[in-house]
């Protein structure tokens, strides 16, 4: 046999010994994602069968006349459910799955752990009387365009029965609430009446329900707001009664706040290092902050002399720059006035992210039940709904006194809007939603991680303002470094 047949032959096995074993690798490769594909499908069906409120934030609306009565026999069900489905999940082999399949796997994975800790360490339920609200189910259904109008209130209808026993078994699960918690759970149930009132009733009407069933609605509904204001008045006279010594504190202490933020986060770093790197950050910011500093306060304050003291300089800055700020008739205005004008400067651009004007963005007031979170937020349709209206909350400030809210008006100025303009609709939350809901995996539209979409927001601030937002004005970056110490603070300080 010649040197160079010995050395042809040589290479036909080499190459016939990897196709065999890069074959076989495929094919397991191919069967472990085929399992998973299976595994996701089951998944899904349980996590909705066991939370259908969140099925209904996500557009899945199957399940929208059940409702979870919180108790213990509950949790322990949830417990199962949740330790077998990691179980098998175990039974699959991530590094067999494609990449795509490899992270569903740990998103799944993470959520499996996240709900056993919850239940099993954090405990809210007990001390938390702010986690037991029926209103969102309910409006969700109520505003949803989904399903006709009769569909949706037979599942108002069936869900209305339920109300006052949640309430109760609420009330049985709490053991030691949080002060902070119990006043904004209070807070969210002053005002029932908004939701479960007339144009509810006025719903049930044109739904066509007859005469018996109109009357039983009527009689559910008022149960459902006697059950809510009982609510309210059982944390207002007997929780608030007790002494903040005998109460829990909000704060989670160290240890169990390490491993929620593992879970939460999931950065692959612990809550200290990311304490030491804010610490770091602070400086940076405070530093960019006294850059700013000299061209204004030569444009408000001309030759008077600029004061020494960096922390006063700036404090000084700001209070003068927060001025400039609308009437608190006008808040909620001037936000909805200014998305047309983000949406044309970003087709303006043509080259920073590309905008869907299939998707509705509707400003409104912040729902009653969603008070004392924050002054703006974002309620974006699920992947099962998403050509459905996005909502941008703004709270209205024209119930507030003159004095909270000029204080308030301050903090959000004409320049610090912008920014909170880009932060929770666009380009931020509001235009991130939509593409998470356009995701072909399901997985990743319903399990997105808090801190990405946070930060997908946050960088937003910056590029915008790169990009030109706002004409490159001192005054607004000197508001987005003020903004984003705010936000490197309320680091330091968790």
């Amino acid at each position: 046999m010649s040197h160079i047949y010995r050395v042809y032959l040589s290479v036909i096995i080499l190459l016939y010994t990897f196709s065999c074993r890069y074959t076989t690798a495929t094919q397991k490769s191919s069967d472990m994602d085929a399992r998973f594909s299976d595994y996701s499908k089951y998944y899904l069906n349980q996590l909705w069968q066991l939370n259908p409120e969140w099925a209904a934030s996500v557009g899945l609306h199957q399940y929208d006349s059940i409702m979870t009565i919180p108790s213990i026999n509950t949790m322990q069900h949830k417990l199962k459910a949740y330790s077998t489905m990691l179980d098998s999940l175990k039974t699959l082999n991530s590094n067999e799955l494609n990449t795509n399949n490899k992270t569903d796997y740990y998103l799944i994975e993470n959520q499996l752990l996240s709900s056993l800790f919850n239940i099993n360490e954090y405990k809210s339920y007990e001390w938390n009387p702010a986690e037991y609200n029926v209103s969102e189910g309910f409006a969700l259904i109520l505003n949803g365009r989904y399903a006709p109008l009769h569909t949706r209130m037979e599942a108002l209808y069936a869900r209305l029965q339920h109300v006052p026993s949640y309430y109760t078994q609420a009330r049985a699960l709490i053991k030691n609430p949080s002060i902070k918690h119990t006043e904004l759970a209070i807070i969210q149930h002053a005002n029932p009446q908004e939701l479960f009132g007339k144009a509810m009733l006025d719903s049930a009407a044109a739904a066509g329900f007859d005469d018996t069933k109109y009357k039983e609605f009527e009689n559910r509904l008022s149960n459902a707001v006697d059950a809510i204001t009982r609510y309210s008045t059982y944390l207002k006279t007997d929780v608030l009664s007790i002494t903040n010594v005998n109460s829990k504190n909000f704060r989670l202490g160290k240890d169990l706040y390490e491993r929620k933020f593992m879970l939460e986060i999931n950065a692959g770093i612990t809550a200290s290092e990311l304490y030491h790197k804010a610490l770091k950050e602070k400086k940076v910011i405070q530093n960019k902050m006294k850059e700013l500093a000299p061209e204004l306060w030569k444009k408000y304050y001309g030759e008077i002399k600029m004061p020494d003291d960096t922390i006063f300089l700036i404090k000084k800055l700001i209070d003068t720059i927060s001025q400039k700020h609308c009437k608190k008739e006008e808040f909620v205005k001037v936000i909805e006035n200014q998305m047309p004008v983000l949406v044309n400067f970003i087709n303006n651009k043509g080259d920073i992210i590309t905008l869907d004007p299939t998707q509705a963005l509707v400003v409104r007031e912040t729902p009653s039940y969603m008070d004392g979170v924050s002054g703006a937020s974002i309620s974006s349709p699920g992947p099962f709904e998403k050509n459905a209206n996005t909502y941008y909350n703004v709270s209205p400030l024209t119930a507030w006194d003159d004095q909270t809210a000029e204080s308030y008006l301050r903090e959000y100025n004409e320049y610090m809007l912008k920014i909170l303009n880009v932060h929770e609709a666009i380009p931020g939350h509001y235009t991130q939603l939509v593409y998470a809901n356009k995701s072909p995996s399901i997985i990743k539209s319903v399990l997105g991680n808090g801190s990405m979409i946070e930060g997908w927001a946050c960088y937003t601030e910056r590029m915008m303002l790169q990009e030109g937002w706002g004409d490159n004005e001192a005054e607004l970056w000197m508001m987005y470094y003020k903004w984003n110490l705010r936000i490197v603070c309320n680091t330091i300080l968790d």
